[in-house]
């Protein structure tokens, strides 16, 4: 070997024994830096690993979805489990890393905690019942006993948790647990992204496809029941679903349903003073029959199909615009579209042609409309799709970063 290279070698083995010497010397602070920075697949090889343990308080005999989020990407769920009465919601997570933990599931308002540090010895949390407000319990966490002997500050008030980490949490149950939730239909995106949105608008849970309400009746007396994300109710056209299930003559719901029969039958032909319980209950065996199923996404698929025609009579070409259509159509019907859409065309001046600032001006023609919901309701649901952002039910939307654009 010559000289130079004899020399260049040296330099090179002598660079590689620094770097090796600053490495050591400086573990601590390169440790701290990838607990910080290092993608969270990553982190939990160099950090150990900690139990944040959910605890259902007494006096909530409701479940509900415990997830803590990634502490680099607050919209995503990197741990996942569920608390009832007896259960507890455990998440392993990696240790000394601040977590956004929350919560959801069926008659729950959604809600998360931001800031909370996963100590090695495992920390308790406990949910319990702070109020009721538009048929949703609304949970407040606290810190309970942990192992470690304490010293963490309170857990802080609940806020509102985006609708990108409930649907990130609700993807990561379903995968933990198939069973847990019906999955995306799979034949259009832009469809399971509508009917996600406008189940959280409409219930404040992701849990929205096996939702069954019973409630009494807005007009009159008895009860009416609605199912699902969309709140396909009776009356209704719930009521037009199960007299097709049950076949004219045939009654093929006796066979299906059994004594559930009864209730639905009665209340589908508007005898609605119909026990709260057993209808209930002949809700829940409905919602679990294949043939209705079936039935039910066919239907709402259809609905989805007159909303995308109604927004290209309305001039709209974007996703956003088609989302705006179909919740005004979940929520008000046809006959509040197909009005809009008459006052739309003799807007003087002429409507404008850009995408959003249509979007808008159909929104205004929405809100303008009455309704059977309260109006600030209405016009929360309509400025958020129409601005894409907003907080409806204390989920805080960004549809851009759900995908559903205003870009044609």
């Amino acid at each position: 070997m010559k000289n130079g290279g004899m020399r260049n070698w040296l330099v090179g083995l002598g660079s590689v024994i620094a770097a090796v010497a600053l490495v050591v010397g400086n573990a601590d602070k390169i440790l701290s830096f990838a607990k910080t920075w290092v993608a969270p697949s990553l982190a939990p090889y160099f950090t150990d690993q900690a139990v944040m343990t959910v605890r259902i308080e007494p006096g909530v005999d409701l479940a509900a979805d415990v997830f803590a989020a990634d502490p680099a990407n607050a919209n995503r769920a990197v741990a996942v489990a569920q608390a009832r009465k007896g259960e507890d919601a455990r998440l392993t997570v990696p240790a000394r890393m601040l977590y956004t933990l929350g919560w959801q599931g069926p008659g729950l308002k959604a809600g998360a905690a931001e800031k909370l540090l996963a100590v090695e010895g495992g920390s308790v949390y406990m949910l319990g019942r702070k109020s009721e407000a538009d048929g949703l319990v609304e949970l407040t966490l606290r810190r309970g006993a942990s192992s470690d002997g304490g010293g963490e500050p309170p857990a802080p008030a609940a806020g509102e948790p985006s609708a990108g980490l409930l649907l990130s949490a609700r993807a990561a149950r379903a995968v933990a647990d198939p069973g847990a939730a019906p999955p995306a239909s799979g034949s259009l995106p832009e469809f399971d992204r509508a009917l996600a949105i406008v189940g959280l608008f409409e219930t404040g849970t992701t849990d929205c496809g096996r939702r069954v309400s019973v409630e009494r009746a807005v007009r009159g007396f008895g009860r009416s029941l609605s199912v699902g994300c969309v709140g396909a109710s009776i009356p209704g056209w719930l009521g037009e679903m199960i007299a097709a299930l049950d076949d004219g003559t045939t009654r093929r719901l006796d066979t299906l349903l059994g004594e559930d029969a009864k209730p639905l039958r009665a209340l589908a032909n508007g005898f609605n003073d119909v026990g709260g319980d057993d209808l209930a209950r002949a809700g829940r065996q409905l919602m679990a029959l294949p043939e209705f199923r079936i039935a039910y996404q066919q239907r709402v698929l259809d609905a989805y199909r007159q909303a995308a025609e109604f927004a290209r009579a309305f001039g709209l070409a974007s996703e956003r615009g088609r989302l705006l259509v179909f919740d005004r159509l979940v929520q008000a019907g046809p006959g509040s579209v197909r009005r809009a859409l008459t006052q739309f065309a003799a807007l003087d001046p002429a409507p404008p042609t850009g995408e959003p600032e249509r979007i808008a001006a159909v929104g205004a023609l929405f809100a303008g409309q009455r309704s059977g919901a309260p109006q600030p309701a209405v016009a929360r649901r309509i400025d958020t799709i129409v601005t894409g952002r907003g907080t409806v039910r204390g989920i805080a939307f960004s549809l851009d970063e759900l995908g559903v654009s205003a870009t044609p």
